[in-house]
């Protein structure tokens, strides 16, 4: 009898794990602890409601811009520490972009940069044969 118990109580501990575990897909962010979840898009893509304001509302909530709003532009009671926690990290993604520059890419990766203008697909004048010029000036004369 004790081992049916035991048998028992293991497969309802089973099935109970089963039924609590996460739906699966990419785990939040930590910048969703101050915001309340949205409704959602339809494509696993949530609104986000700033806890500390009501200006802070986005239909889609992007964590970039989220922790943005907590770092520099919530007007409401945010707490020092949080806003500092996203302050340094805002920091760190910019200057993250500052140390992308062309020098740190490989030079056969290089995208070459070429100063173009309308003017840079025609030839000068001074280049055309007289055979071209007279057949562009045969061409004007027949369109008027």
């Amino acid at each position: 009898p004790q081992s049916s118990e035991i048998s028992d109580s293991y497969i309802l501990t089973k099935r109970k794990s089963k039924t609590e575990k996460s739906k699966g897909g990419r785990p939040k962010m930590p910048i969703w602890d101050d915001y309340s979840e949205g409704e959602e898009d339809g494509h696993g893509h949530y609104g986000a409601n700033c806890h500390y304001c009501d200006k802070g509302r986005w239909q889609r909530g992007k964590p970039s811009v989220m922790e943005a709003h907590l770092a520099l532009h919530c007007k409401g009671p945010v707490p020092e520490d949080i806003r500092k926690k996203w302050l340094i990290e805002v920091a760190k993604r910019g200057e993250k972009a500052n140390n992308d520059k062309d020098d740190d890419v490989p030079i056969g990766k290089k995208v070459k940069t070429v100063n173009q203008s309308i003017t840079s697909h025609y030839r000068p004048v001074n280049m055309l044969s007289s055979q071209q010029s007279a057949d562009i000036t045969k061409a004007l004369l027949k369109a008027f």
